[in-house]
């Protein structure tokens, strides 16, 4: 089991108080039994064999002949009485925490969510990690900054202190156990980046951007590749900075992430978190890319020629974005360079496999197959 500050010795108890459930790519929660709906929203699956897995918990937990086949431990544990006091002060008494140990990644962190009863109050993320130190501090600049554009359905800012040996970024939520997740593009989706587009917007040079900045360094960062897909790579990169060019673009702020799984519905309108990769000033609406190509790469695990198939049928690209094909490209690239930098060209054999599909996909985009300008 993972001991992860500010949570420590987590032992099994059969009487515990906790629910321990790691599954087969070694992602952990810990659940409060005594809030066990409140606490699964920590939990926002992608898959359907995960959703059935959430669906049923509340009722199987109770059985334990079934939490072998539930990969469920019933655990105590020992949290910092300290974070919880920074916490409290910050909500209320009393809180229950929820602990999704992170992602397994070089930026991995644990997530805590806050609630009182089926109450959801905010959600925090803890690290020692200088790297995802700054990405904290990035996040909080960012979410600052949406505040005073008057940006809405994203979180607030709580904090962002040190406690002990580790830093620990809070927000507060519009999060309830009766929000839903949407894992497909919808207007909804659309609007949200409508608003980014219409209130973040700056009018600057290309070659003053975030994006070209991200993208330059992406150039430093292919020895890792193959000649090929360096070649496929370098040639993108040219085309990309010839159709931005030396003139002044008008660019936004754009997520980086902006996925199925940092997104949920409360009533009828889309919220946002977790901006942590976010940046200013980026081409409007390269995020519906992120979404519809991260969910098919990592849930529905699609081909390169798969995505071009399905990316076709979407008449959202066309009807809000100038060239679609070129800002797909644009995307892309991006998205290696992101992997690259952070993982400092250490990358999992997932992680190769997906930038292989990417490069396939700008190969295709390149020549012209499927994506057109209609």
């Amino acid at each position: 089991m993972k001991d992860i500050a500010p949570v420590k010795n987590i032992y099994e108890n059969s009487i515990g108080q906790y629910l321990y459930v790691e599954n087969s790519d070694q992602k952990a929660w810990l659940l409060p039994k005594s809030c066990i709906k409140a606490s699964l929203n920590i939990y926002q699956p992608s898959s359907n064999c995960g959703k059935i897995w959430k669906y049923m918990l509340p009722y199987v937990y109770m059985f334990p002949f079934m939490h072998k086949p539930f990969h469920l431990t019933v655990v105590d544990c020992n949290i910092d009485t300290m974070f919880v006091k920074y916490l409290e002060e910050i909500f209320e008494k009393d809180v229950q925490l929820s602990i999704f140990f992170g992602t397994p990644s070089v930026h991995q962190k644990p997530t805590i969510q806050i609630s009182k009863g089926e109450k959801l109050l905010g959600y925090c993320k803890v690290t020692k990690n200088n790297n995802v130190i700054a990405i904290f501090r990035n996040e909080k600049d960012i979410l600052s900054y949406l505040n005073v554009k008057q940006v809405t359905n994203c979180p607030i800012c709580l904090g962002l202190e040190s406690v002990r040996d580790s830093y620990i970024f809070v927000q507060n939520t519009a999060k309830t156990i009766n929000s839903k997740y949407c894992d497909r593009l919808t207007p909804m989706h659309v609007n949200f980046l409508k608003q980014l587009a219409e209130k973040t917007f700056q009018v600057l040079l290309y070659k003053n951007t975030d994006f070209k900045k991200n993208i330059d360094q992406l150039e430093l960062t292919l020895d890792i590749l193959g000649k090929e897909q360096k070649l496929i790579i370098l040639k993108s990169i040219e085309r990309v900075h010839k159709y931005y060019g030396t003139k002044e673009v008008q660019f936004c702020v754009a997520h980086r992430d902006f996925t199925p799984w940092n997104t949920y519905i409360t009533g009828n309108e889309l919220f946002v978190f977790d901006f942590e990769y976010a940046q200013k000033t980026y081409p409007p609406y390269i995020d519906m890319f992120h979404f519809f190509t991260q969910q098919a790469l990592m849930v529905n695990h699609n081909t390169a020629e798969e995505i071009y198939r399905n990316c076709k049928k979407l008449d959202l690209f066309w009807k809000v974005i100038d060239n679609p094909d070129q800002v797909y490209i644009a995307y892309i690239l991006d998205t290696i360079s992101l992997y690259l930098s952070r993982n400092h060209g250490q990358l999992t054999e997932n992680e190769k496999k997906r930038i292989s599909i990417l490069i396939e996909l700008i190969n295709l985009l390149n020549k012209g197959m499927i994506l057109c300008i209609r």
